[in-house]
């Protein structure tokens, strides 16, 4: 009668860094391959590779040479591909602080990754943000010094309009000689033409500024009506005055027209 074959199997003990362990396996179909592996690798990628064990079952010394802390798992291979994993075991601290070969192929953590990527881009958004107040910041001066320019120019340009008197110059200039204009004339003040001394034939090209005003004749003011006369009789009574410059304007013209009547031919 046959006798039946199981499945392989390993154990693991408690691990110490630096300090020995021994490994125990068998069943299965010998030979036998042994690693080492983190845990929680889904590849286990081996980060230690046993010498081939072919005894059934078998003892192996194994040297913990991984740091405490490191968590590790053992699977075994045998002839026929079967495979069996003992549990994990987190290696404890020793005598030794560090071991040469240090810690175990680590495993990625999508969780830390993800907190780099949106670590990363909160400090991208926060560098744009400050980007985007500089350059609002800079604009902003930009656009009042413009406007304090501006404001300057216009300040200027206003002075430069009003026209500054110099307190030694005097109000009434017109005594202020001057010695531009035609024929040489100096002004001594346009109603004191008794100080104006002038050249020859100044008086004929005087300039407007130094002639003296012109006055028109007014009209002859109309007598006052009497009371109870009307301006239509006073009219009339205009036209037959019976003053005595009147009546002496009448006598002398008919002696003039009495005098053509006897020069006529008879």
């Amino acid at each position: 009668m046959a006798v039946p074959r199981y499945g392989p199997y390993i154990l693991a003990p408690p691990l110490t860094s630096c300090e020995p362990a021994y490994l125990v396996f068998g069943q299965g179909t010998p030979p036998y391959s042994i690693a080492v592996a983190g845990t929680g690798d889904d590849s286990f990628s081996p980060l230690e590779t046993l010498p081939t064990q072919s005894a059934d079952p078998g003892v192996v010394k194994w040297h913990c040479d991984f740091n405490a802390g490191a968590n590790l798992t053992f699977y075994l291979t045998d002839a026929s591909g079967q495979h069996a994993y003992s549990v994990f075991r987190v290696v404890q601290p020793g005598a030794v602080a560090q071991c040469p070969r240090g810690q175990p192929k680590k495993q990625s953590h999508a969780g830390a990754i993800a907190g780099g990527v949106v670590g990363g881009l909160v400090v991208l958004l926060a560098l744009l943000a400050g980007g985007l107040w500089y350059v609002r910041r800079a604009r902003r001066r930009v656009r009042m010094e413009e406007a304090a320019a501006r404001d300057a120019a216009i300040a200027a340009s206003a002075r430069l309009a009003i026209p500054i008197r110099s307190e030694s110059v005097k109000d009434d200039d017109d005594d202020t000689p001057m010695t531009e204009g035609p024929a040489g004339v100096v002004r001594a003040g346009t109603f004191n033409l008794g100080a104006v001394r002038f050249t020859e034939d100044s008086l004929d090209h005087l300039r407007a500024i130094d002639r003296p005003p012109a006055y028109d004749v007014p009209p002859p003011c109309t007598p006052p009506l009497a009371s109870g006369e009307t301006p239509a009789a006073t009219t009339a009574a205009a036209g037959h005055s019976t003053s005595p410059l009147g009546r002496v304007g009448s006598a002398a013209s008919s002696s003039a027209r009495r005098d053509e009547i006897d020069e006529l031919p008879r």
